[in-house]
């Protein structure tokens, strides 16, 4: 379900202009990030005490052109 998902917003972005897409995981957050790895999505960033004190998160990004 979550592949299809994430593919029909990219798509649906693409439709619209855009040529990158970004989203936020956390760290810890081993199934998510091997789908959107696995999806193309990259680590752009550290997100320092994003979801509060010491819960850190991954800014990913991907090219949709």
């Amino acid at each position: 379900i979550g592949r299809r998902l994430l593919s029909e917003l990219e798509e649906a972005l693409r439709a619209r202009g855009a040529t990158e897409c970004y989203l936020e995981v956390r760290v810890d957050n081993t199934p998510a990030l091997a789908l959107y790895e696995k999806m193309g999505y990259r680590r752009a960033g550290l997100l320092q005490d994003y979801y509060g004190p010491g819960e850190h998160g991954f800014l990913m990004r991907k090219r949709l052109i």
